[in-house]
C-alpha cells in the first residue's frame, strides 16, 4: 500500500509526503487512518492525496483553505486477513472505464517500451521523439495511418498531396496481436505512476 499526500505550504511551497508498504506481510493488521493536520499558518489552496492498493489508486482533491490547527480526515483503510477495504471521507475520484480493452484508474502489465518509429533505427529523427508504453491486451478497435506527413524527409515534401492520397488507401491492417498503448511526448513535462516488480513490489512515479 502507498499513501500519498501533496499540499501546498503556506509560503507557496510544495510540500510532498509519501509513505509505502512494499509487501502487506510486514503490516499489521487494523486500521490506517489519512489526515491532514495544518500544525502553522493557513493552507489556502488546499491538498490533493492518493492511495494506492490493489491496483486501485484513491485520489482525492480538498480545494478548500485549511486554517491552523485544523485536522482533515482524508481515508481510513482497513487491513484484515491480508484483505485491503477503504472508507473514504472526502469524495475520491476512482471512476473506471474501459478504453481499448483495457480498463482505466488501474495497473496494466507493458509488453514493450519504445520510442515512437520516427526515432527507430538510431536515426535523429523528423517530428517529436514520443516514448511509447504498449500495453498487454491493449486492442486498438479503430484503423489508423500507416505514415504521417509530418514525418517526410525533406525532399519528399514537394510530392506530399502523393502521399496524403496514399495514406488514404494504407490503413493499418487490424489483428488480434497488435502493439498499441499510450505514448508520451518528450518535448512536454509528463509523469506517470507504474508498479515494478522483483525481489520486491514498489509503486513509483516517473517524471520526463
Amino acid at each position: 500500500m502507498k499513501v500519498k499526500e501533496l499540499i501546498i505550504n503556506p509560503h507557496g511551497r510544495v510540500a510532498v509526503e509519501n509513505i509505502t508498504w512494499a509487501n502487506r506481510r510486514t503490516m499489521t493488521d487494523g486500521e490506517y487512518k489519512l489526515y491532514v493536520h495544518m500544525f502553522s499558518g493557513n493552507l489556502q489552496y488546499g491538498f490533493r492525496a492518493e492511495v494506492e492498493f490493489d491496483g486501485n489508486i484513491y485520489s482525492f482533491n480538498y480545494p478548500n483553505n485549511v486554517r491552523n490547527g485544523e485536522t482533515i480526515m482524508v481515508a481510513t483503510v482497513t487491513l484484515k486477513n491480508g484483505v485491503f477495504t477503504i472508507k473514504e471521507h472526502l469524495p475520491s475520484s476512482t471512476s473506471s472505464k474501459e478504453v481499448w480493452g483495457v480498463k482505466t484508474n488501474d495497473f496494466i502489465p507493458v509488453s514493450v517500451i519504445c520510442y515512437s518509429p520516427n526515432f527507430w533505427d538510431e536515426q535523429k529523427g523528423n517530428g517529436n521523439q514520443h516514448l511509447f508504453f504498449m500495453l498487454k491486451d491493449c486492442v486498438n478497435p479503430e484503423t489508423p495511418n500507416g505514415f504521417y506527413n509530418e514525418f517526410l524527409k525533406p525532399e519528399l515534401i514537394e510530392h506530399k498531396r502523393v502521399f496524403e492520397a496514399l495514406d488514404s488507401r494504407m490503413k493499418v491492417e487490424d489483428t488480434p496481436d497488435q502493439l498499441s498503448g499510450v505514448g508520451f511526448s518528450l518535448t512536454q513535462r509528463n509523469d506517470i505512476v507504474v508498479r515494478v516488480k522483483g525481489n520486491t513490489e514498489r509503486v513509483v512515479k516517473i517524471k520526463f
